[in-house]
């Protein structure tokens, strides 16, 4: 009896053991498979991406001939397009620009109207992922992106034109909510909320102030549930990104115009050379910068917004005629290669930072919000940088803009984010 009992306890034993060995490999074939199907959900949102700021870059180089096109077609009617030049010759009296960068002042306006439409709708988007999921938002905005590139390959008219770009801007918001979707898929701890779990949503007049008033979208109120060293936090990294942005974004549009009146760059010229910047972006994005831990985003956001003043005193120097050490051309491609790199850090960081600040039922609200700052600092910096530039000169507007953006930097470094 003794031996039989005994080998019954064994048996038992072995067959506990079995199953929990069982759980083990189910647990390990499931992390697997999670793990899998993030790398995918990843690598299919950075492929749209990537697309989507392709398609969206290269009407840059081809806008001097779209121009053109439509003011041959429309030059002398009563359109939409006579207004906006009008518009566009007025401020190029007012500010002193040579009629050969109409073009350019032309595109920056547009340009303003499509940053200026993304920080209207990029909370409101953000917020509607948090209460509806992220996947139907994200199929709406792409599916008007879609709709954008579409109608601008039928655009016989400059109205037509510019109603793609209009729908184009409203769809934007897009990028945040890929990112709101990597950052679900990345965190193991908070995916199930941020991906099933959704936020009740309360549409009010009060609800709207905070998706739009600059104000309430420094202090991220349309963010809830955050603790007051978490809104501390995000307002101060809002005013960051959205300072950085502001200065950056304007400096960034007038190298179009240094190297045009400089260096005598043509459009295929400058094509290559927004070519140059953008792989050198994508390989560090792609790369490292999406590899990188919480304290590793915040160390490099930190690096970025240190190395973004010298990037800029590097083209101060190229615009002046006898440099000091190297040749105006070598000191603008220095400048160049340390805006990629600084660049390629300083958005995704900031934005994985704010992250870090909100559970993920409040993602969505927290990217849209400061993807809404980010597209304000863009719709109103080239404005107020190409009327700098114009009245001071190249030199004097990226020295004073170096020394601006010494500002957040100093912030950011002195921010404590735990």
């Amino acid at each position: 009896m003794d031996s039989l009992e005994t080998n019954g306890e064994v048996r038992q034993r072995k067959d506990k053991k079995n199953e929990i060995s069982n759980i083990n490999d189910k647990d390990l074939k499931t992390k697997d498979e999670k793990k899998k199907s993030n790398g995918k959900v990843i690598g299919l949102i950075f492929l749209s991406i990537l697309l989507d700021l392709l398609a969206f870059t290269m009407i840059l180089p081809l806008l001097p001939s779209l121009l053109d096109y439509y003011d041959k077609k429309e030059g002398n009617s009563n359109t939409l397009y006579t207004w906006l030049l009008h518009a566009v010759q007025r401020f190029q009296k007012l500010t002193g620009a040579p009629d050969r960068f109409s073009s350019v002042l032309f595109g920056g306006a547009l340009g303003s109207m499509y940053s200026f439409l993304q920080f209207l709708t990029s909370p409101i988007v953000g917020s509607l992922s948090d209460a509806y999921g992220r996947k139907p938002m994200l199929l709406i905005c792409l599916l008007g992106i879609a709709l954008s590139h579409g109608l601008w390959s039928y655009a016989s008219t400059f109205s037509l034109f510019v109603l793609a770009r209009f729908i184009g801007g409203l769809s934007k918001a897009n990028v945040s909510l890929s990112m709101a979707v990597v950052t679900d898929a990345s965190d193991e701890k908070t995916r199930a909320r941020g991906m099933d779990k959704r936020t009740p949503l309360s549409l009010s007049l009060s609800k709207a102030i905070d998706f739009i008033s600059p104000w309430h979208l420094l202090r991220f109120t349309a963010v809830k549930n955050l603790t007051a060293h978490q809104s501390k936090v995000l307002s101060r990294l809002g005013l960051i990104y959205f300072i950085y942005l502001f200065i950056y974004s304007g400096l960034e549009f007038t190298i179009t115009f240094l190297t045009h009146h400089t260096f005598g760059y043509t459009a295929m010229q400058q094509g290559k050379m927004f070519l140059v910047i953008g792989l050198i972006m994508a390989v560090l994005q792609g790369g490292a910068a999406r590899r990188l831990s919480a304290r590793g985003a915040e160390r490099a956001a930190k690096l970025a917004l240190i190395l973004t003043p010298f990037s800029f005193i590097c083209v101060a120097f190229a615009a002046i005629q006898r440099p000091p050490i190297f040749s105006p051309l070598v000191w603008l491609w220095a400048g160049l290669v340390l805006f990629a790199l600084s660049t390629a850090f300083a958005v995704s960081c900031m934005t994985a930072l704010a992250t870090t600040q909100a559970a993920g039922a409040g993602r969505g609200a927290v990217l849209g919000a400061l993807r809404s700052l980010g597209a304000l600092a863009r719709a109103a910096g080239p404005l107020l940088a190409s009327a700098v530039y114009w009245c001071s000169g190249a030199a004097t507007t990226y020295t004073i803009g170096s020394i601006v953006l010494i500002l957040p930097a100093v912030m950011l470094v002195r921010l404590k984010t735990h």
